[in-house]
């Protein structure tokens, strides 16, 4: 797999297991992978619990690449990780890149206000990319 991607620096991986979005960003030159996972709580991350570890070792076998769970916002219940998976992506490509991977240490709580930011703002561009009226 790396030879087809080895003039990337990053590849965003979005993996959905049991009805949870994980993020996962594979920095291909630094040989690191970088979870950020909304769900469970800062102490009990561990990126040997998700079956796409197995995968990207196994992919990017050649390299070797270590993991790292990311500090990242956190739900407060059980439906927003999608959207804080969307707006994770977004930040990641239109503002941290170029900082990466030191500007992810927030562990607040998503609010009902966030996700409803994150929708206003994120809507138009998805539509407007897919040409929806």
């Amino acid at each position: 797999m790396v030879r087809y991607h080895d003039d990337k620096e990053f590849i965003l991986a979005p993996y959905l297991a049991d009805g949870h979005w994980t993020l996962f960003i594979i920095a291909v030159k630094v040989r690191q992978v970088y979870i950020l996972d909304s769900l469970f709580k800062k102490g009990k991350k561990n990126p040997s619990r998700y079956l796409l570890t197995s995968v990207i070792q196994s992919a990017l076998l050649s390299i070797k690449p270590t993991f790292d769970m990311v500090n990242c916002i956190q739900q407060a219940e059980t439906w927003e990780c999608g959207y804080i998976l969307l707006q994770s992506m977004f930040d990641f490509v239109n503002v941290y890149q170029k900082q990466f991977p030191r500007m992810w240490n927030d562990t607040k709580v998503a609010t009902d206000e966030d996700i409803e930011k994150t929708l206003k703002e994120l809507m138009p561009i998805l539509f407007d990319g897919l040409s929806i009226p």
